[in-house]
């Protein structure tokens, strides 16, 4: 009996270790539980953080893209306006060119018009003179003095 007594007294023992442990088990489960809730909670706010961080700077990066894009945009825009204010310049000088050069022209003919008259209305006045002494002429020796 002794040896029954025996283990009946380790079999109680051990009965009181598994409880204590498990006790202990239970109130390390409680307490783990509790620092897996504060710990969640702690990497959820430290998530969102991050996230709220790497959204920012990508908003920032987004924005300076579309920055520059609208930026080189405004500079092509602009090389064009300006490329369409010089054709237009060109176009207006050609026609601005054209009707002086017609005007030129007109004035050069009425200028030959101008001196073909003259040079006929010197043939005439020459000829009228030249008749006009020839009758002079023609007179004087008619009659003689």
């Amino acid at each position: 009996m002794g040896f029954y007594k025996s283990w009946g007294n380790f079999a109680g023992f051990y009965y009181i270790y598994v409880q204590i442990n498990l006790e202990m088990i239970a109130l390390v489960g409680n307490t783990i539980n509790g620092l897996t809730m504060i710990l969640a909670g702690v990497c959820l706010v430290l998530g969102f953080g991050v996230s709220y961080v790497v959204w920012q700077i990508a908003l920032r990066n987004k924005s300076r893209r579309i920055l520059s894009d609208a930026e080189a945009e405004a500079e092509v825009v602009r090389k064009e306006k300006i490329l369409q204010a010089k054709e237009r310049f060109l176009q207006l000088k050609t026609e601005h060119e054209k009707v002086i050069n017609e005007k030129n022209s007109r004035m050069g003919q009425a200028e030959n018009r101008i001196k073909q008259k003259e040079l006929a209305l010197s043939q005439k006045l020459e000829e009228t003179q030249r008749r006009k002494r020839s009758r002079c002429h023609k007179r004087k020796s008619h009659f003689p003095t």
